[in-house]
């Protein structure tokens, strides 16, 4: 994201108050924008640790949402600095987040179970102390997510998650990315182009009907 796109969504999440639909969509942006590169750094952090549960790297990106939408001003923005710069400090401040909480939850899980020690926890994790709070509303929306996902047929949700997987502001979809979900799926451009509107009218849909027409999300 750029400088000023990633300064705007931060600020619409400090005033989710005052403006709950700005708040919202700006979540749905951050989650396309940076869920694919959170997964990464999260399951290359645990697939060390194969004692773990697989989906406690949900728990983790979760969690790491769920920092930033409630604290959205911990991370300062520098004005000198480029787009570059500043989304490559942004993904790195998301990663400390994730690796953090990781390092929580795996203490708690060796105390808990008594499965080993770890002996170079310094050398895998070494962010600052910061806290993960909780936040009801945030893991409402993640919630809501999940269930128009999963009403999906399975190839519709698949073709949808890798278009979002590929998306970057202001592109199209890569070629080779077309010709792979038509191959994989047997089906066409014109179709995946349906299928990727059908879905997404229907995701902005379930998330009005589940959260009222005052905090209406728009395309």
């Amino acid at each position: 994201m750029r400088k000023s796109e990633i300064e705007d969504m931060l600020m619409n999440f400090s005033y989710k108050g005052e403006f709950p639909s700005d708040a919202q969509n700006s979540f749905v942006t951050f989650y396309r924008e940076y869920s694919k590169y959170l997964y990464k750094v999260v399951f290359e952090a645990k697939k060390k640790y194969t004692f773990l549960r697989d989906d406690i790297i949900d728990d983790i990106v979760n969690n790491t949402f769920l920092k930033i939408y409630e604290n959205p001003l911990l991370f300062q923005i520098d004005d000198s600095h480029t787009d570059i710069i500043t989304d490559a400090r942004f993904k790195a401040y998301l990663a400390t987040i994730a690796k953090n909480n990781l390092k929580d939850l795996l203490k708690i899980e060796i105390k808990e179970n008594h499965l080993k020690i770890i002996d170079d926890e310094e050398q895998i994790f070494n962010p600052p102390e910061i806290e993960i709070e909780e936040n009801v509303e945030l893991s409402q929306m993640r919630t809501i997510l999940d269930e128009v996902l999963n009403s999906f047929k399975e190839r519709d949700k698949a073709i949808l998650l890798t278009l979002y997987e590929f998306y970057e502001e202001g592109k199209n979809t890569p070629s080779e990315t077309l010709d792979w979900l038509c191959k994989v799926h047997n089906t066409t451009r014109d179709n995946i182009k349906a299928i990727k509107s059908r879905c997404t009218k229907k995701i902005i849909e379930h998330f009005n009907s589940k959260l009222g027409n005052a905090n209406t999300i728009s395309k």
